[in-house]
């Protein structure tokens, strides 16, 4: 009787997976499909280009390339082009304007600033007075000569 019991229990576990002491996962069967319902689209490339990232991706995204300032003075530059942006929408000239305008009234005359998407330069600035970076797709240069 007791050699009835042990059998059984050896059946089990002969069913099991060694590895793991799982039991084997029942084998999937895969139904063949006909020309007509196969999918031309292959997955992409990891090697291939992917796709432009949205502009409202872009909308409060900052990417520091230069900076010489003060970490309090930073923030306050990036809350006062934020406004400005919000106010003047599509108008650099604008938005420079009262960036520059907000800038000398909270840090002393002499501020300039630069607002756009391509240009070159090669500038003079005070010690610790300077920061080049981009928000909302324009690049702004934002710097204290004189």
């Amino acid at each position: 009787m007791a050699n009835k019991k042990k059998n059984k229990k050896n059946k089990k576990n002969k069913k099991k997976n060694p590895i793991s002491n799982t039991p084997p996962s029942p084998q999937s069967t895969v139904k063949p499909t006909s020309d007509s319902q196969q999918s031309t689209v292959s997955p992409p490339s990891p090697l291939s280009p992917r796709p432009p990232l949205p502009p409202v991706f872009f909308r409060n995204t900052v990417l520091i390339k230069s900076n010489n300032m003060s970490y309090k003075m930073k923030y306050e530059a990036f809350d006062i082009v934020d406004n400005a942006f919000k106010k003047h929408l599509l108008k650099d000239k604008e938005a420079a304007e009262e960036i520059k305008k907000e800038f000398d009234k909270r840090h002393g005359p002499h501020w300039h600033c630069i607002i756009g998407a391509s240009y070159g330069l090669y500038i003079n600035y005070r010690p610790k007075c300077h920061i080049f970076f981009y928000m909302s797709l324009r690049s702004i240069l934002l710097f204290k000569y004189g």
